[in-house]
């Protein structure tokens, strides 16, 4: 990656790596002289750290007595290469014999998930598309049955909140369409308003299209709010229907009854609309985090208001046609 021109500061969580001596013992040499990895590491380790003689009692502190040879006598790969063991019967072995003795690179920190091993590598990208292109000619033919993509806490936090958030909208839409239930007391009536809904969806997902929004946490709230709120001019437009039919004819009910709830339509939703104005605008230190939500609810509202004044008349008209009985004189 970092040979490429489509992204930028690549960085590896294991990139600031420290030299270090490894000893790779040979099993079966190490064997043939009496000697185990455990016994040359705990020997080598002796040898290059010191061991503990003794401990000393000075004015009541236990003083720890270390003996280690001269500084500056195993500093060297070649000097620990040097080290000469002594086996159980006496013979002295050199430690080439038993063991490799070579520098490796460390990281200075291993991270695990789920006891699989976890490499954080970052990049900026310096285009649009910029990810796919990366993940068909970089990781792709680089996994195998021992590598395979990981998931950052980031990504996954997102996901599940992601998910809280639809469940969320699926329960109030429910909600919605039994509270209506109950006032009008006729699924019909309920189902006819709550087409509004997504029709206004058109709108939001219209309105972010136009100013570059994208979708996120915010418009996802955006979107949870417009549904308890784009059902009012519905639900005030035709319980005034059902009211005039008492006394008008069915046409002359729809009629009447936009031309009486235009005003308080407008009124309702323009207040809410313009409100949310500065905030999809960006003005102000938390506009930015929160222009989504604005301009979800100010897309969904406005095509909520047509949906209300021109499409619920047809529908409600459709709904409440009576059938036409045709009469057989049969001789």
């Amino acid at each position: 990656m970092t040979g490429r021109t489509d992204v930028i500061n690549v960085h590896s969580s294991i990139e600031n790596t420290a030299p270090i001596v490894t000893i790779k013992v040979d099993p079966v040499m190490a064997k043939a002289y009496g000697f185990t990895a455990s016994s040359i590491g705990t020997t080598v380790n002796q040898m290059l750290s010191g061991i503990e003689a003794t401990t000393l009692k000075i004015d009541g502190e236990d003083i720890s007595v270390q003996v280690e040879y001269p500084e500056g006598e195993y500093r060297t790969v070649d000097q620990v290469k040097d080290i000469v063991l002594t086996a159980s019967g006496g013979k002295k072995v050199a430690l080439t014999d038993v063991a490799e003795v070579i520098f490796k690179d460390s990281p200075s920190s291993i991270s695990k998930t789920d006891k699989a091993y976890e490499i954080t590598i970052s990049a900026d990208y310096t285009g649009g598309n910029v990810k796919n292109v990366i993940d068909s000619e970089v990781i792709s033919p680089n996994l195998s049955g021992t590598i395979s993509i990981g998931e950052n806490s980031r990504n996954r936090m997102m996901q599940e909140e992601f998910s809280s958030i639809y469940g969320a909208i699926a329960i109030a839409v429910f909600l919605v369409f039994v509270v209506m239930s109950a006032q009008f007391e006729s699924v019909k009536f309920s189902l006819m308003v709550m087409t509004t809904i997504p029709f206004s969806l058109v709108g939001s997902f219209g309105l972010l299209k136009l100013t570059g929004v994208t979708i996120s946490m915010t418009s996802l709230l955006g979107f949870l709010i417009l549904v308890g709120t784009v059902v009012n001019n519905g639900i005030l437009y035709v319980d005034t229907v059902n009211q005039y039919r008492e006394t008008m004819e069915l046409k002359t009910a729809l009629i009447e009854a936009g031309a009486t709830r235009i005003r308080p339509i407008l009124m309702t939703s323009l207040t809410t609309i313009l409100s949310m104005i500065p905030m999809a605008l960006a003005i102000g230190s938390s506009g930015s985090t929160t222009q989504g939500l604005a301009v979800v609810d100010i897309g969904g509202l406005t095509a909520g208001v047509a949906v209300a004044l021109f499409m619920l008349p047809i529908y409600y008209g459709l709904l409440s046609r009576k059938p036409k009985h045709v009469m057989l004189d049969v001789d």
